[in-house]
């Protein structure tokens, strides 16, 4: 590792044209710490002089390595470039496969104790001194678990249209059918997104119930973190009741909340440049 950076180094020197030029992202699947299948893709430059980390949590059908490439790291360049040049981020995205859920008994704290850690330790060029997080949609339901799991574990979380929603496969048909008309979600969404949970825990209500969000919101005390949380107003899944909830409950316990409400469908409307600037660590 000193070798590399000292190539660099050397390189920059002689070609300054280079210096934080770009993102290097690597992408690897690995199967340790009794989880398979896991997808990791690490986005960072070398020669930076950063010291944090942005974890980066994708949606349904997506993939680890979204948020190192394409719109978002040029958001990402163009605003380090500008206000803290030589300082970009690290960026590690996690996957276990394209329905990725990570509320799963035992699982949250393992992440955080052993396999986030493991995987800094075998990928930075540096020690972080702190961690932000983002999460789209299914992300978002992910990073929100974490952030309850370990409400200190994340600096900063911005929670992307999150999917966190008012009811589950076990509802009944009253419920569902109150939670479609208070909503305006629409009848397929609504009836994917109850299977696609449903099929997450095998069918038992007993392994969901407790990553239910609404009751864990309500039985947490404390603050939840430092929370950016975004919703369209025409959401189709009508995740945008679950996210006004958790930030009436984060703001009711302490936490600190930037809070966006936009016209659009599901995850339509996302700001980045606002984005980056919210889990940006000046400090």
């Amino acid at each position: 590792m000193r070798m590399k950076r000292a190539v660099y180094a050397l390189a920059t020197f002689l070609f300054p044209h280079l210096l934080h030029a770009a993102y290097q992202t690597t992408c690897y699947d690995r199967n340790d710490f009794s989880i398979d299948n896991q997808k990791i893709c690490v986005t960072q430059d070398p020669g930076d002089e950063t010291e944090y980390v942005i974890y980066f949590f994708h949606g349904l059908n997506a993939s680890p390595d979204d948020m190192g490439k394409g719109k978002m790291l040029s958001y990402i360049n163009e605003y380090f470039g500008k206000h803290l040049p030589g300082r970009k981020p690290a960026i590690i995205g996690y996957s276990l496969g394209k329905r990725t859920n990570l509320a799963l008994p035992g699982r949250l704290q393992k992440l955080m104790k052993d396999v986030f850690p493991q995987i800094e330790a075998d990928n930075l060029h540096f020690i972080p001194k702190a961690r932000a997080a983002m999460g789209v949609s299914m992300g978002a339901w992910n990073l929100f678990h974490l952030q309850m799991a370990d409400t200190s574990y994340f600096t900063k979380s911005a929670l992307l249209c999150p999917a966190i929603a008012s009811i589950h496969p076990w509802s009944s048909k009253e419920e569902i059918s109150a939670y479609r008309k208070r909503t305006g979600a629409g009848w397929f969404p609504v009836t994917m997104m109850l299977q696609g949970v449903s099929d997450s825990y095998g069918g038992k209500q007993d392994l969901f119930m407790p990553f239910d969000p609404f009751p864990l919101l309500k039985a947490h005390r404390g603050p939840i973190g430092d929370l950016y949380i975004s919703a369209e107003e025409q959401d189709e899944f009508g995740f945008q009741e679950g996210a006004a909830h958790l930030r009436d409950v984060a703001k009711a316990k302490g936490s600190s909340v930037e809070w966006h409400l936009r016209a659009g469908g599901h995850c339509k409307s996302q700001k980045m440049h606002e984005i980056i600037e919210f889990l940006t660590l000046k400090s």
